[in-house]
């Protein structure tokens, strides 16, 4: 070969070492004493177009090699061949889209040893042959040996695992290969259960974790904080989320066992409450109270027996209705019971809704169509919930806001007469599933109300006291509809009014516990 070529014999061994390197399955003909490729090994070729040529090697250098994925190496080479034999403009257009995107994935954490192991379940599970492992199992709490019929593997959630019957086990059962220490293969061999599937095994378990028993049929609700994010993910093939007007949801699932579902409920924290069954209820309970003994060094004795469940509160009602008055009374009774409370206007509180506000009550040189206030209000409002509700209620805070999205529906809407569904529809939007626990809606009649505000009135208290009118009816017809609405009469003392907020507070509180 090297002297048809005109080349030394070291050129020659360095260029098939090339082709090795490359991927390319070379064999040696000891008979015809000549190198060559087996036909078996290479496909026919096929055509790509340019998009799919592209989306091929844009994944590839990407997503790198220390994500570990499974075959990244072989789909590399693959990649490294179709990039090798593109023209140059189809070259630099792969530099610009490789420029303008990046893969961000966790890297599988696949121990070197695990790698040893992978292959040997591979080809044993080809060949349908048994196995004997040592498994460091950390629910047994210890290092096991079982005889393994490795039926499938499966890569999921960045890891490897071979499903199969364990003889310890007597079961089919879920193992993590970077978790077998050390692996044999046998000589005996074993047969796939015709009624055995991969999905239909993996239905009847949380995740990997088959427990014994029959099926549980469980019920989970998630406040509104989490909702949204638990709803949007498919969790288990049986779930079905049912969405609650207060912006929660019901989440309903059935599992062979409670155990590894827990521990999930458990990283929502007191945003998750288990409707049923009661065993599930009981197991979390346990698991909460040995938090707590863990952390009983660092948690205030108070809290040891009572845990203060955060609020969000809103205030609403006509111009003049006292308020600001009524939620700094609150506050300091909230402040007594244990709470930390986050004190909020809407608009405001934050400084693009300050700038809304002066611009909505202020500027009243700006005749405003009643659609550009309300979607002013509501912009305003999706700041003042990224930046200040969503953060504190998720540190455990308890929220008052001086008007929320019931006034948008009041003033822009049975006032001014805007659609009420448009501005419904917008709201949901804005307010991206975070409603109030509890809306405190102070009514007073607007002949009441308008002499307090004095001379110096703001852009909409300056509409008069026919358009309060309308702004009243609205909040007490939509009262009605909005769910926790107490309506209180603004006309009495006070202290009489703290008093039948701190009642409806305390209620909440009552409801929102069972």
């Amino acid at each position: 070969m090297a002297d048809v070529c005109g080349v030394s014999r070291r050129t020659i061994f360095r260029d098939l070492e090339t082709l090795r390197a490359a991927g390319v399955p070379l064999a040696f003909d000891s008979n015809g004493q000549r190198f060559h490729i087996p036909d078996t090994d290479f496909l026919a070729p096929t055509s790509l177009s340019s998009e799919e040529a592209l989306s091929v090697m844009v994944l590839c250098h990407e997503l790198g090699d220390g994500t570990g994925l499974p075959y990244y190496s072989s789909a590399r080479r693959a990649a490294t061949k179709l990039e090798n034999s593109l023209p140059e403009h189809m070259k630099q257009q792969l530099r610009e889209i490789s420029g303008s995107v990046e893969i961000k994935l966790n890297p599988v954490n696949q121990p070197e040893e695990a790698q040893s192991a992978y292959q040997t379940l591979v080809d044993a599970s080809g060949h349908r042959h048994n196995v004997r492992i040592q498994y460091r199992s950390i629910f047994d709490g210890d290092v096991i040996q079982t005889k393994l019929s490795p039926y499938k593997l499966l890569f999921s959630r960045h890891s490897w695992y071979v499903i199969g019957r364990s003889s310890i086990h007597r079961a089919v059962r879920t193992f993590k290969v970077n978790r077998i220490e050390q692996i044999e293969t046998l000589e005996d061999t074993f047969e796939i259960p015709q009624n055995f599937h991969v999905d239909r095994f993996l239905r009847n378990a949380w995740h990997m974790i088959p427990e014994a028993g029959p099926d549980q049929h469980i019920i989970v609700r998630f406040d509104p904080l989490v909702a949204q994010n638990v709803a949007e993910v498919q969790w288990h093939k049986t779930q079905q989320i049912h969405w609650n007007e207060d912006g929660s949801i019901d989440y309903e699932v059935t599992v062979s066992g409670i155990r590894e579902i827990s521990w999930w409920i458990l990283g929502y924290g007191s945003r998750a409450k288990v409707l049923q069954p009661d065993s599930l209820k009981d197991l979390i309970a346990d698991h909460a109270r040995k938090i707590l003994e863990n952390y009983s060094d660092s948690v205030p004795s108070s809290l040891n027996t009572q845990s203060v469940r955060p609020l969000f509160i809103s205030f609403d009602g006509i111009d003049g209705a006292g308020k600001s008055t009524q939620r700094d009374l609150l506050t300091e009774w909230l402040k007594e019971k244990g709470h930390e409370v986050v004190l909020c206007r809407d608009p405001g509180t934050t400084e693009a809704g300050e700038r809304v506000r002066d611009l909505l009550l202020h500027r009243k040189e700006l005749d405003l169509h009643p659609r550009t206030e309300m979607l002013l209000y509501m912009a305003a409002r999706a700041q003042l919930v990224d930046d200040i509700i969503r953060p504190a209620i998720a540190s455990g805070k308890t929220v008052l806001c001086d008007r929320y999205l019931l006034a948008n529906i009041a003033y822009q809407g049975y006032a001014s007469g805007l659609d009420l569904e448009d501005v419904r529809s917008v709201g949901k939007v804005t307010v991206a599933r975070v409603m109030p626990d509890l809306t405190i809606l102070l009514d007073l009649p607007e002949d009441v109300a308008f002499p307090r505000l004095g001379k110096n009135l703001d852009r909409m208290e300056a509409k008069g006291v026919a358009f309060m009118h309308r702004v009243r009816e609205g909040f007490l017809k939509e009262a009605e509809i909005y769910p926790h609405v107490a309506v209180i009469d603004a006309t009495q003392e006070i202290a009489t009014i703290q008093a039948a907020i701190r009642e409806a507070v305390s209620a909440r509180l009552k409801e929102m516990a069972k």
